[in-house]
């Protein structure tokens, strides 16, 4: 017997068949170079799926929607930003009805893979300390949106104007990782899932969601396609299913039109189904936590503050509650991604283990379940 728990709710509609007279079909991707790895893993998956090849062409957004100004034969453009996005539905040349915000990124300072600083990014702060004689390596702002993002965190924090000469300029968000992978520049601003992406880098801080605008990236196929694959692509991309692609290396999955908003759905052998909400999970009891877990650039640790699951399935009760019953029960808890952890009431319980198993706020994009020495 199972207490379910769900939570959030599945992201995507159903994932649109694709029949035999796709199968010999080729889909162009025009793509932000930040999304290689990610999106290099979805296309591999859909083509085993639906025997449609998916090629992806990677560079940063600018010149992409430059080559599509020019006629480049793209069926679908994903951008690292909205203004590229933007720039092309002004000029009619996307298909409006299948835009769509796909994901959501965040920006970090790095430093070589054996750089232990730790770097507070402090308001008038000076970074010339921290560069010495090299330079911090940025994707242009002009054309690359990284690079943009990095300006405006900057110019946030009140450094732009002392460091704007030490910058090497990069012709991509990439470019600008690998000068500091490869030891070219001591320091670099680059997205989050870039820097998961290369051990040769290890991030030393990130930069508050304050600083700059939301990072986007909005997807749709190109006005001047006639390639029937390419929408069913798109809306696969959509789905849960592809989600898992994306989040597993970083990115965040944008809510989708019609979704239920983040928060915490109750049911099964419970005696008072509900839906929490962040807010009604706040108004709870907060506990905070540390915890630690493993990424490519080796362990690293978060504090959170949150409810205790205990308490969230205690409030809603249990069905059967006969003495100790429901201490053989579980609690399957399910995210937007599909991925699901199981727990045994005991583990939670404060009659037994009681693991101090929380529920977090995690910004706009939804719950997070924390669990102490879950590595």
């Amino acid at each position: 017997m199972r207490a379910w728990l769900r939570f959030g709710a599945v992201l995507g509609a159903a994932f649109l068949a694709v029949g035999p007279a796709l199968a010999a079909d080729r889909i162009l991707v025009f793509a932000a170079a930040s999304l290689k790895e990610a999106l290099d893993d979805a296309d591999a998956a859909y083509g085993k799926k639906t025997g449609v090849t998916v090629d992806a062409s990677y560079a940063a957004s600018g010149p992409l929607a430059k080559q599509i100004e020019n006629a480049a034969p793209a069926d679908i453009f994903i951008s690292a930003d909205l203004d590229w996005m933007n720039e092309l539905a002004k000029k009619q040349l996307i298909r409006p009805e299948t835009r769509a915000d796909l994901l959501g990124n965040s920006l970090v300072l790095i430093g070589a893979a054996t750089d232990g600083r730790e770097v507070n990014l402090a308001p008038k702060m000076h970074f010339a300390p921290l560069l010495g004689d090299g330079r911090l390596a940025i994707g242009d702002p002009q054309s690359v949106p990284a690079g943009k993002y990095a300006q405006q965190a900057l110019e946030s924090l009140g450094t732009w104007d002392e460091v704007e000469p030490h910058l090497a300029r990069a012709e991509s968000v990439r470019a600008a990782l690998a000068l500091v992978s490869r030891g070219e520049a001591p320091l670099g601003i680059v997205y989050k899932t870039d820097a998961m992406a290369d051990k040769g880098v290890r991030t030393l801080a990130p930069f508050a969601e304050t600083t700059h605008p939301p990072i986007v990236y909005p997807a749709a196929v190109v006005a001047a396609s006639t390639n029937k694959a390419a929408g069913p692509f798109l809306t696969w991309l959509e789905s849960a299913e592809a989600a898992t692609y994306f989040t597993q290396r970083g990115f965040t999955v944008k809510p989708r039109a019609g979704d239920d908003p983040p928060g915490v759905a109750i049911a099964g052998k419970v005696a008072h189904p509900a839906t929490l909400t962040p807010a009604d999970l706040a108004a709870m009891k907060q506990v905070s936590v540390d915890v630690s877990f493993a990424t490519g650039h080796g362990q690293e640790s978060g504090h959170y503050t949150g409810a205790l699951l205990w308490d969230v399935v205690d409030k809603a009760g249990f069905a059967d509650s006969d003495g100790r019953h429901h201490l053989r029960l579980s609690i399957v808890v399910t995210g937007r991604d599909g991925y699901a952890v199981a727990l045994s009431v005991g583990e939670i319980s404060p009659d037994f283990e009681a693991k101090q198993v929380i529920l977090a706020a995690d910004g706009k994009d939804g719950i997070r379940l924390i669990v102490p020495g879950d590595h």
